[in-house]
C-alpha cells in the first residue's frame, strides 16, 4: 500500500466521528505536508490547489475509503456548487488502528 494512504486513514479515523467536509481533511493534510501542493503544477484550465484538492478527494475518499466502506459521504447543498461531508464507519475502526509514539 502506498504511504500516502496512511494520512487520510489516520485523519478520518481521528476526526470522523461526526460528519466533516472534505475540505477539512484537505486542509489538515496540507498543514502537515505542504510539499504535496508543490508537486502539482498549474495548468491553463485549473490552478494547482484546485487540481490537488480534486486528486486528493477522488483518490483518498471516492476510490479508496468509500469504495471499501470505510467512510460514508453525504452531499450538502452549498451556495457555490456542492460540499461533501464525510464520516467514518465502524469498519474503519475495526480494520485500522494507529499507534503514534
Amino acid at each position: 500500500m502506498a504511504r500516502w494512504i496512511y494520512s487520510p486513514l489516520h485523519l478520518v479515523q481521528s476526526y470522523g466521528d461526526h460528519p466533516k467536509p472534505e475540505s477539512f481533511y484537505i486542509q489538515l493534510f496540507l498543514e502537515a505536508f505542504p510539499m504535496g501542493l508543490m508537486e502539482i503544477v498549474d495548468s491553463d484550465y485549473r490552478e494547482a490547489d484546485a487540481r490537488f484538492e480534486s486528486c486528493y478527494t477522488v483518490r483518498s475518499f471516492d476510490r479508496f475509503m468509500e469504495y471499501f466502506g470505510l467512510i460514508e459521504s453525504q452531499l450538502i447543498p452549498a451556495e457555490m456548487g456542492k460540499t461533501v461531508a464525510l464520516r467514518k464507519t465502524h469498519d474503519l475502526d475495526g480494520l485500522v488502528r494507529f499507534c503514534i509514539t
